[in-house]
């Protein structure tokens, strides 16, 4: 069984069942996606959080580790050498604060921040310099007992808006390394009588209830997304009454609703801002409606307020098909995975229809009130990334010169004729400090074509390229259709006279013409002349989506060493690996 099946929204009602359930998906026997090592630094009881955050991570199938640290200990842990955050190295390190123990006479009246300000400002910049994690910290709440008691003054206010907007000014200047959770939104969302728990606080400073805490562990598992590259790639929308208000077949382009400034079509507005956002961002596009093409296609090109344009789109489904069977055509087409989708529609029964046929696809039903359309497609996060490249900025129309790619390739009898006609060209080179940023990123995001799918920061990937023992590789490639950007990467380490391969991945979207042998070829040949070696060492690490490249070391020519539970190990003398494969692209490295 499906763990998600076992993680129903009803046992978030009660703590019990909540527990319950979430024993019974860590117990499932269904293989692990990824695993996230989280480490809460607190100066209050923070540990009834667990729970939750363990109940959506595993609705990802992400095997949650979760450690908490002593009270108020938060710089100690940083900086003793073996405390669980300089051990097991977190994926996220989580920094919970409440000004009320950050500074003891908060509640004071003419309190000034100015000790606050210090010890915070310290604090987070010791996390960001002593450690490789992602660090997640909140924004603080006045004091609570000033809260419980509607007494937190404008004075008070201010001052802790300064402490926020200092851990703001922070996060802006490392935005691959902190990210800021907004519990000032929160508690506003649920107000202070359900949001906060009196009696907990007084027995046990712990003071949220809990729809808070649900809503602090989304919080951080949304970066958990982002940083195990399970982010959506792909937004399918519906058409009528999802994109527009009514039904254009029958009411005509003068009668669907969608102005910028009128209700109702003003919430179609805006959930169509919010889409083109999101596209600004890198995120696919695409449409599915049973609908009359040429109906659509009228109300993109012609009505005077829809933003969306078919330029904006990467493809589409536009027929009176089974959804379900169009998503399916959709992900061939575009050769991601049907779990990188989110599909929104108005209608519950086509909801229900590929919730049931495609549970790996996140469905979003059109909600009843107008005024959640502008956050619809944002507020769960799950298009959320630790940084923009250029590449996501230029995504629609790679895909676009990948259709033509596709579309061409068909005029060929002959593979090889198809890929010398591609005129590819690879760079293969050391990464510039630009490209840094998009190298952290695709070990984050990548999937399928990747050897050992370790995931690392940015810091961690400027901590290989300044380090003389570790290399980092990056490829960019280009062809006749146009650029395609840095969508390769070749890490290693040197260990003696060997060269230990750490990481291996490309993009799903240059596959298919053998450029990861020529890339693998050239790395090891840069590393071979440079460190002097006489054998490589490398491996394979299953996941469940990298199936595909099993044998990728087998067929590069190096001996298989050691095999369990799938992990493979291999081993090779120089010049055992191949080298006629390069002739069949004619690739030429810059």
């Amino acid at each position: 069984m499906r763990r998600k099946k076992l993680l129903t929204d009803n046992a978030l009602q009660h703590l019990a069942s909540l527990v319950a359930a979430v024993e019974a998906a860590e117990a499932a026997d269904v293989p692990w996606r990824d695993q996230a090592r989280i480490h809460f630094l607190r100066n209050f009881t923070i540990e009834p959080v667990e729970p939750y955050l363990k109940f959506h991570l595993l609705r990802e199938d992400i095997q949650p580790l979760i450690t908490f640290g002593g009270y108020d200990t938060m710089s100690q842990e940083i900086l003793e050498p073996g405390s669980s955050i300089n051990k097991d190295r977190p994926d996220i390190i989580v920094l919970s604060l409440l000004v009320d123990y950050l500074d003891s006479g908060c509640s004071a009246k003419k309190w000034n921040a100015d000790e606050a300000l210090g010890r915070l400002d310290d604090l987070l910049t010791l996390a960001l310099d002593r450690t490789g994690s992602l660090i997640i910290t909140n924004t603080l709440l006045p004091p609570i007992d000033l809260l419980l008691d509607d007494s937190a003054d404008a004075d008070r206010v201010a001052q802790v808006r300064r402490l926020n907007d200092r851990m703001r000014q922070l996060a802006d200047t490392n935005p691959q390394r902190m990210r800021i959770a907004d519990w000032e939104q929160t508690l506003g969302d649920f107000g202070t009588k359900k949001g906060i728990d009196k009696r907990f606080w007084k027995l046990s400073q712990a003071p949220f209830t809990a729809p808070v805490l649900n809503r602090m562990a989304i919080d951080v598992v949304k970066q958990v997304r982002a940083l195990k590259g399970i982010s959506k790639k792909c937004l399918i929308l519906d058409c009528d009454n999802t994109l527009w208000g009514g039904v254009i077949g029958e009411d005509g382009m003068d009668g669907i609703e969608l102005h910028p400034d009128e209700l109702p079509g003003s919430a179609f507005y805006k959930l169509q801002q919010s889409a083109l956002k999101l596209h600004e961002q890198g995120v696919l596009l695409a449409l599915c409606s049973k609908n009359n093409e040429e109906d659509v296609w009228e109300v993109l090109r012609a009505h005077p307020h829809c933003l969306l344009k078919r330029s904006n789109l990467v493809a589409w489904r536009i027929n009176w098909n089974n959804k379900a069977e169009n998503i399916v055509s959709l992900a061939n087409e575009l050769n991601i995975g049907i779990d990188s989708f989110v599909y929104v529609d108005d209608s519950p029964r086509e909801c229900a229809l590929v919730s049931e046929f495609l549970p790996e696809v996140t469905v979003i039903q059109v909600p009843e009130e107008l005024e959640c359309y502008a956050n619809l497609l944002i507020k769960d996060g799950l298009f959320d990334s630790l940084a923009q490249s250029d590449e996501d900025r230029r995504r629609t129309q790679m895909y676009q010169e990948a259709t033509r790619r596709q579309q061409d390739e068909s005029s060929f009898d002959d593979l090889t004729d198809y890929l010398k006609s591609l005129d590819t060209i690879a760079e293969i080179s050391r990464p510039t400090d630009a490209d840094l940023a998009r190298v952290a990123q695709l070990t984050q995001r990548t999937n399928q074509f990747n050897l050992t799918t370790r995931r690392y920061s940015e810091t961690e990937i400027r901590g290989f390229v300044a380090d003389k023992e570790s290399a980092v590789y990056s490829m960019k490639v280009r062809d006749r259709y146009g650029d395609m950007g840095l969508t390769g990467v070749f890490i290693a380490k040197r260990e003696g006279s060997t060269g230990i391969v750490d990481s291996l991945l490309l993009s799903c979207r240059i596959l298919g013409r053998q450029l990861e042998f020529a890339f693998v070829d050239q790395c090891m040949q840069m590393l071979e002349e440079l460190w002097h070696l006489d054998s490589w060492k490398a491996e394979y690490v299953p996941t469940l989506k990298n199936a595909q490249v099993a044998e990728f070391w087998d067929q590069i020519g190096l001996r298989l060493a050691h095999e369990e539970s799938g992990h493979r190990r291999y081993i090779s003398e120089l010049g055992s690996r191949p080298s006629d494969y390069i002739k069949i692209m004619q690739v030429h490295v810059e």
